[in-house]
């Protein structure tokens, strides 16, 4: 009868790890293992673990994707605190099986830490502490072995490509023609592999000192991988040398797949991200992104559990370092204390004080904890800037419950397996997607989604992913220090006395101070693929436009008309170059009537046979800007863009401390009093926990003193505990009057508004007070 392996608890989880010492053999053979114990980190001889099934020698991380295969492979293992002799069957995915065959020596064991299999899964307390641990674990490996899948022909040409080409320098201009095509498409396909997709790859790799790439049997060290990874993204870049030479092949397959924008590849991304998350030195490497720009700047990146979307980045961050004054109390252990440290800062404010940044919390409170550090913390000219970035993953009511109430749980970014351990009442609800507050924007409304693409042409059905644009680019861009494109509230930073988040019980509140600028009053049909409309036309305000000398008669109306196509910036967020009014004026000759200007046939087939390069960059900023947003205007005619959803009469609104106007759709709020019931029940609450923690630390001071003298200490009259009274709290009126609290707002999403993005609209609001009075919006 076969016996399954079942872990041993650690005796020390918060301080010792398993690892699978892989033994040697050829590619054919069985594969088979033996778990041993180490201590990374400290001496053994205080621990009383036997020396046969205790390590200090160096072992090596691997960084893998855990897949979607289950777990229908085998292999043998042995672990000496259950039977020296016996070998146990373990269940892995036949993913993790083709990693140990390719990773194991044929002339020596290997000691490896894969968190699939040194983790117990099945005990809720152990995998708290080990996850936690994890940074450390990666940072003490003496390599990182990146697992990208099963290997094919097509992956071990572009190994030997990388090797024998790109980092050849003397070659490298020679290997951007047309011969080399098809290896640089074999990169590409290499490049979208899954792995490069995890969020916790960031992590795992920027903490490494070490590591090595490894596909099927072949492998290249990951700084060469990277390096290779960049030139790819300097040549594309730099001229579009590969696109270019790819359209003068007769295959759209060619075509299509060089002419995506490769900068959105995670490879590139996360190259790019890790050249800035550290500078490095030769003792220490100090973090230099903070924890929202890396939210924002891997929102694409993936994790199968919706809290990894922050905590994956934790440990990153320079703003989550743990300060060198903490202390760790008596009562917290090391590992525990450690993850305190690192995530006490983001529930210091608000009505997150109670609450730390763990897989207990509930979703919605880890993403209203960030926003709620973020705008607290962030330069308070554009803090508010989060309301307008995706970044969020979307989750179910299944994924709203702790971790520990699942049987299993990937932490890691592969296919998530957790399953609730338990039945609820509201079972049936619980795969519906939860909706998000309008101020946390969805991932899914990021300009660029994934589809994966057809796996059967990779060996063991390994599959890749592409990009498709699905929307404009944001107009707030990244959080970068010192880089800001806009600035529509002036100099006005976000006002923190009027800001709080406030959780309903129906729904998640933001409160913040502006004014609303403007309500739209025209809504022309969004963009469809990154085409101008034929109705969009009409507001250039040049009807004759035929010939070479046809010049806009309406030059305020065409400068404005043109301007908002770009927004008024070009590629890297400077101010829209010159020559691009020339170029809209070039293609707006090549259509004498108003009909849709197909933007992808100008650049790709241009004018008359002739392609002009310098059309061609005004089209891609066009096509970046308008993709599937809507042309506006305004009451008072100010002309603008407006995202998906955009409707008649929304209001155009400025938001103090947000770089880019908004657009709010005003709402009657039909449970006023409820509301102020609910807020009043939770103000008392507070007030009573806070007067008992009072009574807490007095009764604790207390004790000190009549331990130190030997005697009972006098009470003083009126120490005794008193409990809530019935007393109404005094309520609070948003400071743009009783009439407010009729309302609240939607966020539909960012907005573009000609001549009101850099100051413009405060003077406006200055000239007339009384119409355009500041308010504190309610958004949901």
């Amino acid at each position: 009868m076969t016996e399954y392996y079942k872990h041993i608890p650690l005796e020390f989880p918060d301080k010792d790890l398993r690892i699978l010492r892989l033994r040697s053999g050829r590619p054919e053979d069985t594969i088979t293992a033996e778990v041993i114990r180490m201590d990374p980190y400290n001496d053994s001889s205080d621990r009383q673990h036997h020396d046969k099934t205790f390590s200090r020698l160096p072992f090596e991380a691997m960084s893998w994707c855990w897949g979607q295969d289950g777990e229908q492979g085998k292999i043998k293992v042995m672990d000496a605190w259950q039977d020296e002799t016996k070998l146990f069957d373990m269940s892995i995915s036949p993913s993790l099986v083709e990693a140990l065959r390719s990773l194991r020596y044929l002339e020596r064991s290997r000691d490896l830490w894969i968190d699939r299999l040194c983790i117990d899964q099945d005990t809720v307390a152990e995998r708290e502490i080990q996850v936690g641990r994890m940074p450390d674990v990666y940072s003490n490996a003496a390599n990182v072995c990146v697992w990208l899948g099963i290997g094919d022909e097509t992956s071990k040409a572009a190994f030997d490509f990388i090797r024998e080409h790109v980092l050849q320098l003397r070659k490298f201009d020679l290997v951007t023609d047309l011969a080399h095509l098809s290896h640089w498409d074999g990169f590409i396909r290499l490049a979208k592999r899954p792995w490069f997709s995890r969020r916790w790859v960031v992590q795992e790799i920027a903490l490494a000192s070490k590591a090595t790439v490894h596909c099927g049997f072949e492998y290249v060290d990951w700084r060469d991988f990277a390096d290779a990874v960049a030139l790819l993204d300097s040549v594309e870049s730099a001229g579009r040398r590969l696109s270019a030479a790819a359209k003068k092949i007769p295959f759209e397959e060619y075509v299509d797949r060089f002419s995506e924008e490769i900068s959105n590849l995670e490879a590139v991304k996360l190259v790019d991200a890790l050249h800035a998350l550290f500078r490095a030195s030769p003792s220490t490497r100090e973090p230099q992104a903070t924890l929202e720009d890396l939210v924002h700047r891997l929102s694409s990146f993936e994790v199968s559990e919706p809290r990894g979307a922050v905590l994956s980045l934790m440990a990153i961050a320079k703003d989550f370092d743990p300060e060198p004054g903490d202390i760790m109390p008596g009562n917290v252990n090391a590992a525990g204390w450690k993850v305190v440290r690192r995530h006490k800062d983001i529930f210091q404010a608000g009505d997150f004080e109670e609450h730390i940044v763990t897989y207990e919390a509930q979703v919605l409170k880890v993403y209203a904890g960030l926003v709620d550090y973020v705008i607290r913390n962030a330069d308070k000219g554009r803090a508010l800037d989060i309301v307008c970035r995706p970044w969020a993953m979307n989750f179910t009511g299944r994924d709203e419950h702790p971790v520990s109430q699942m049987n299993s749980f990937d932490v890691d970014g592969g296919q998530a397996t957790s399953q609730p351990m338990f039945t609820s009442p509201t079972a049936g609800k619980s795969e519906r997607s939860s909706r998000l507050p309008s101020w946390i924007v969805s991932v899914n409304k990021a300009p660029f989604q994934k589809v994966r693409e057809d796996t059967s042409t990779l060996a063991g059905g390994q599959e890749y992913q592409t990009w498709t644009r699905e929307t404009a680019d944001g107009l707030v861009g990244y959080p970068h220090h010192g880089v800001r494109g806009y600035s529509a509230a002036g100099t006005r930073g976000v006002v923190l006395r009027s800001f709080r988040l406030l959780r309903r019980q129906t729904h998640y509140s933001m409160f913040v101070e502006g004014f609303i600028l403007d309500a739209l009053e025209h809504v022309e049909a969004a963009s469809q693929l990154g085409t101008i409309p034929g109705e969009w036309l009409k507001y250039s305000k040049w009807e004759k436009r035929q010939d070479e000398w046809d010049d806009p008669p309406d030059h305020k109306a065409w400068e404005t008309f043109w301007r908002t196509l770009v927004a008024d910036r070009d590629h890297h967020g400077r101010n829209a170059p010159p020559f691009f009014d020339r170029a809209c004026k070039m293609v707006m000759r090549s259509e004498s009537q108003n009909n849709t200007i197909n933007t992808d046939d100008l650049m790709n087939h241009g004018f008359r046979k002739d392609r002009s390069e310098v059309v061609t960059r005004f089209l891609e900023r066009v096509q970046r800007v308008i993709w599937n947003r809507h042309l506006v205007q305004t009451k008072a005619a100010h002309l603008g863009l407006g995202p998906a959803g955009t409707s008649k009469g929304d209001l155009v609104c400025i938001l103090y401390g947000c770089s880019v106007p908004v657009i709010l759709r005003r709402h009657l709020n039909e449970h006023t009093e409820d509301d102020a019931a609910y807020d009043q029940k939770i103000r008392i609450r507070k007030v009573a926990k806070a007067f008992q923690n009072a009574i807490e630390r007095r009764r604790g001071k207390l004790a000190q003193r009549e331990a130190a003298a030997g005697a009972p200490t006098q009470r003083k009259p009126g120490m005794a505990p008193v409990p809530g009274t019935g007393r109404s709290l005094p309520k609070t009126e948003p400071s743009g009057g009783k009439d407010e609290t009729k309302y609240w707002y939607e966020l539909i999403g960012e907005a573009y508004i000609h001549n009101m993005m850099n100051g413009e609209a405060i003077m406006w609001q200055n000239e007339d007070l009384a119409t355009r009075r500041p308010i504190v919006f309610e958004i949901r």
